[in-house]
């Protein structure tokens, strides 16, 4: 299996998998995930993503988990573009548990219909041993990369989807 190494850290990616949450419509699920398969990544639904990424971990597959969407109540509110934003929590709290290292990866389009993957060096992350303060401060590191690469090619980013729907209480 083909390897990468960022910043000395090697990791497998001729498969892996990431995390979803499947569609409501069920037949516009079943098309995007026989899209996503055909690729050779691995699907791990959002409901039992624990399990699934540690598989996935322990066979030195990369996982992807897209951070940037809005997490509803079960969220943790961090500051995204001046406005707090309700981020999902999963990332830092699987970080933490497996000590997986936290790689940004950032897919860009090209003219052709042709796509660059941009990979920044590992996140450190952040361990004080109060696990709401680490997963608030883990969140909001991630999430401040996101918002750097966004504002370096904002005509790259989903602007669509409501990311700031939920708002604090």
């Amino acid at each position: 299996m083909p390897t990468l190494t960022v910043s000395g850290l090697t990791v497998a990616y001729g498969s892996g998998g990431y995390v979803v949450r499947p569609l409501d419509n069920l037949h516009l699920e079943r098309l995007l995930a026989r899209g996503r398969e055909r690729s050779g990544l691995r699907l791990i639904p959002k409901r039992q993503a624990i399990h699934g990424v540690r598989a996935a971990l322990a066979r030195g597959e990369c996982v992807g988990i897209l951070l940037d969407q809005n997490a509803g109540r079960a969220g943790v509110f961090v500051p995204f573009f001046g406005h707090l934003a309700s981020t999902s929590r999963s990332l830092a709290v699987l970080a933490l548990k497996t000590h997986a290292p936290v790689v940004p990866a950032f897919v860009r389009r090209l003219s052709g219909g042709e796509h660059l993957i941009t990979l920044d060096p590992p996140l450190p992350l952040v361990v004080t041993g109060n696990l709401d303060q680490d997963i608030a401060l883990n969140t909001a590191c991630f999430t401040q990369t996101i918002e750097r690469h966004v504002r370096a090619q904002p005509e790259q980013w989903f602007w669509v989807h409501r990311r700031w729907k939920t708002r604090p209480g």
